[in-house]
């Protein structure tokens, strides 16, 4: 397709691509009431600072997330869908 920003022709085993993305408090909250997952360890700062982790945490969930962004934006782009995808946590 010609909008991919990879051709995958070109592509070749062991090549790298980085990508790096900011995720604020606000994606956070958002992310929060779109999924109904309201876990104070992810808004709530009095809460996190009284937790082992000491600062909210993003949502595992969320974070895997940009994968759709990197498979239907990036690589290989326009019209690639995720099929199946497996978490181990």
């Amino acid at each position: 397709m010609k909008n991919r920003i990879f051709n995958i022709e070109n592509f070749q085993i062991g090549q790298k691509k980085e990508i790096e993305e900011y995720i604020s408090i606000q994606d956070v909250i958002k992310f929060s009431e779109l999924s109904g997952d309201k876990n104070p360890i992810h808004i709530d700062e009095n809460y996190t600072n009284n937790s082992r982790f000491k600062k909210r945490l993003i949502h595992g969930t969320l974070i895997l997330a940009y994968f759709s962004k990197i498979y239907g934006m990036i690589f290989p782009g326009n019209g690639c869908t995720i099929a199946e995808q497996s978490i181990i946590y």
